[in-house]
């Protein structure tokens, strides 16, 4: 699996999760459940390290991706502003 691949699934995760997080935090309040109401927020915790993790396996992709690049590097050196 790719880093590219994994940083966009972990970013889905982190904003496609909200959904169902509300969904079930709207339903654990209508049955007054404290345990579910515990897991909501402990997932509520969860998502934005899962999105912020899937911007840094981004950002490295990225920055691996320039290093190894020898056009990038010619342009830089050979082409004038």
């Amino acid at each position: 699996m790719s880093l590219y691949t994994i940083g966009i699934v972990l970013l889905a995760i982190g904003f496609l999760g909200w959904i169902p997080l509300t969904l079930i935090g709207i339903f654990s309040v209508s049955l007054e459940s404290p345990a579910i109401s515990l897991l909501v927020a402990g997932l509520s915790l969860l998502l934005p390290v899962a999105s912020c993790t899937g911007m840094a396996v981004l950002l490295v992709k990225v920055v691996i991706d320039r290093i190894g690049n020898k056009e990038d590097d010619y342009y830089s050196r050979n082409v004038e502003r």
